[in-house]
């Protein structure tokens, strides 16, 4: 039987190292962007990776709800 640890209220910080390559440099603002214009956001995730055909469209909001990216 095997038991599950909780760790409410526990923060753990990164290193300064792991802060200064991190990805996302600046995550609130990533955050307001997505929730401002989630179809432009995504496109540009999207934007950074390779793909064999680009996409035509991010979100297919022709169905609401049941969206599709």
């Amino acid at each position: 039987m095997s038991q599950e640890k909780h760790y409410e209220g526990e923060v753990y910080f990164p290193s300064a190292e792991i802060v200064q390559n991190a990805n996302v440099q600046d995550y609130d603002g990533w955050y307001q962007h997505s929730i401002e214009d989630p179809a432009g956001f995504w496109a540009e995730r999207a934007d950074e990776l390779e793909w064999y055909e680009k996409w035509d469209k991010v979100l297919d909001d022709s169905n609401a709800p049941f969206y599709k990216w």
